[in-house]
């Protein structure tokens, strides 16, 4: 009897604590520290922020992600606001259990709220910069637009001024010569077009298609299309009696003859 009461006076307690992984706790280990958390979590973060977010914007590429970086990380910010109380907490109750930390990990703990008031300063001082930046890009974009519409009219004139509208002194072979050598400038300038519409969406400018290059690509079809058949278009009363066909308020003659006035077909 003396036996089994000895056996009933001995309590064995065990107590077990679990850590949620995510916070990078996993175990009582003093070899674990919480290194791992922070390449997730918080520190981590506002280090990655500062690093993408500090450097000024070169480009509109690079104005595009630093204002979508800021953006995700204000929408996000309250969240990382409601972490840190709870982060502290679990620092704490490691130390009530005499589990040691690592000296990076006690650093982080001593200095988060510091790194969290930066943080706040860093977004604020990004938000002053890109507007900065967004009207500096903004302003230059429409610039050279302005440059871009003016270049498209001159082309436009230079076209109907110097394009063979006229079959005298020129044959099929110099023709389309010149016909080739407009298209190809109507594609340089719409490449740069294409170019310019980043701009227009980053910046939400309003901006069509272009009438001029239109036109210009409209004319040189039809003039490959009419130089193609041998023919002209041509409008002239003084051609009356010669052999001609009436296309759409156009006539179409034999390109040997010149033509004193002329007009489009559209």
């Amino acid at each position: 009897n003396s036996k089994i009461q000895k056996i009933r006076r001995r309590h064995w307690i065990h107590i077990v604590f679990f850590f949620q992984a995510e916070d990078g706790i996993r175990d009582a280990q003093e070899s674990r520290g919480l290194g791992d958390v922070y390449k997730r979590q918080l520190h981590y973060i506002f280090k990655n922020s500062e690093d993408t977010l500090m450097p000024e914007p070169q480009d509109l590429h690079s104005l595009k992600k630093r204002m979508d970086t800021w953006k995700k990380l204000m929408e996000e910010k309250e969240s990382y606001e409601s972490s840190l109380q709870p982060l502290e907490d679990k620092f704490k109750l490691l130390e009530d259990y005499s589990i040691t930390l690592r000296d990076e990990d006690q650093l982080k703990r001593s200095t988060i709220r510091d790194a969290w008031n930066r943080f706040l300063e860093m977004l604020e001082w990004v938000s002053q910069s890109n507007a900065k930046h967004r009207t500096f890009f903004r302003n230059e974009t429409l610039r050279h637009l302005d440059e871009f519409l003016k270049e498209t009219s001159d082309s436009k004139i230079h076209f109907q001024t110097n394009a063979p509208f006229s079959a005298s002194g020129i044959d099929n072979e110099r023709a389309f010569s010149i016909l080739n050598e407009y298209k190809e400038q109507v594609k340089i300038m719409r490449r740069r077009e294409e170019q310019m519409k980043f701009a227009f969406d980053l910046f939400e400018i309003s901006y069509g298609t272009n009438p001029d290059l239109e036109q210009i690509e409209k004319d040189i079809a039809t003039l490959e299309e009419v130089w193609g058949t041998n023919c002209l278009l041509y409008t002239s009363d003084a051609a009356d009696d010669l052999l001609c066909v009436d296309l759409g308020g156009c006539r179409i003659i034999k390109k040997k003859t010149i033509l004193h006035h002329y007009q489009y077909c559209l």
